[in-house]
């Protein structure tokens, strides 16, 4: 019998056990590239300069639900390639609330977003897969207690085609006085009191200020603070991630063990004489021709495989 048979299933073994860890290193590309693509910024199709807004909307609220004073802007791109980059000036040391794009109907749908250090001020950007977008953030500008006074700058760094700022009166706030004097003021079904400024063709960098002064002798703010809302929650991205990195381990460990298996070769043993069960046993010098296992002179049958044996004559 030849005696390289044992040597052939090896090298076939070895080949099969190569092409199973390719396709395990393959699905784990794969899944990290999924990964990946969940954090990576999409391909600006619109530089932050070239923006112009239709509208925006920006709302100061001193001690809404938080000691501090919450800011929100809210807007729409005027006739932008999509997706598009936003970037706005923020206080330093403001706190990021949420930053989202909005659908037609209304739903937020967060965005990761960027800090860069400008200044004295930080720059907000993220990326926009839709026209409307929704942003907010924390910041302390307020001095004194309990007559305080805060200052608001905006300075937009796009055109914009009509602007909206409103002021929101604290709860339990007196004394309340704005400069400049708003054009317009209405009270909302919770008893808050809006100061209201109407702009439009609003130019890069025009500065527009506004000084608020008022009594508050409670220290607590107007509402207390709610958990985030339902389409703002970013826990999706969350369970993806969870979801993808469980699929990756069940994928090694499946292939794992089907890599051991197939490495788990019979070994090329030369003739000799053993014991089993009491009784001698001579192996023979032949071999298996399906297993490669050795067989016995007087075998019919392959100990291993259990293939009938053929002899040569």
């Amino acid at each position: 019998m030849n005696d390289d048979r044992p040597k052939d299933t090896d090298r076939r073994s070895s080949a099969a056990f190569k092409v199973k860890h390719l396709r395990l290193v393959f699905l784990l590309v794969a899944l990290l590239v999924s990964l990946l693509s969940l954090q990576m910024p999409m391909a600006r199709a619109e530089g932050p300069t070239s923006l112009r807004l239709k509208e925006l909307r920006v709302s100061i609220w001193p001690e809404y639900d938080d000691p501090r004073v919450l800011v929100i802007y809210s807007g729409r791109l005027a006739d932008a390639a999509l997706p598009a980059k936003v970037a706005f000036l923020v206080p330093n040391g403001a706190e990021i609330g949420s930053t989202c794009a909005v659908t037609s109907n209304g739903e937020h749908r967060p965005q990761p977003h960027s800090l860069i250090q400008k200044g004295d001020f930080l720059e907000l950007g993220y990326d926009l897969p839709l026209p409307d977008f929704h942003f907010e953030y924390y910041y302390n500008p307020l001095e004194g207690s309990p007559n305080k006074t805060m200052q608001y700058t905006f300075s937009p760094p796009y055109s914009i085609e009509s602007l909206v700022i409103e002021v929101q009166q604290p709860l339990k706030a007196t004394n309340f006085v704005i400069s400049p004097v708003s054009s317009k003021s209405f009270v909302d079904k919770q008893g808050f009191k809006y100061y209201q400024y109407d702009f439009s063709n609003i130019v890069p960098g025009q500065l527009l200020s506004f000084k608020m002064t008022y009594t508050k002798t409670d220290l607590q703010p107007s509402v207390q603070k709610s958990a985030p809302s339902g389409p703002q929650d970013t826990s999706g991205y969350t369970i993806v991630l969870i979801l993808l990195l469980a699929a990756a381990v069940v994928i090694l460990l499946f292939f794992g063990y089907s890599a051991i298996r197939s490495r788990r070769t019979v070994p090329i043993t030369s003739p000799r004489t053993t014991r089993r069960g009491g009784r001698r046993i001579e192996s023979a010098s032949g071999y298996c021709s399906n297993c490669g296992a050795p067989l016995r002179k007087d075998a019919r049958f392959c100990p291993s495989c259990g293939r009938k044996v053929k002899r040569s004559v």
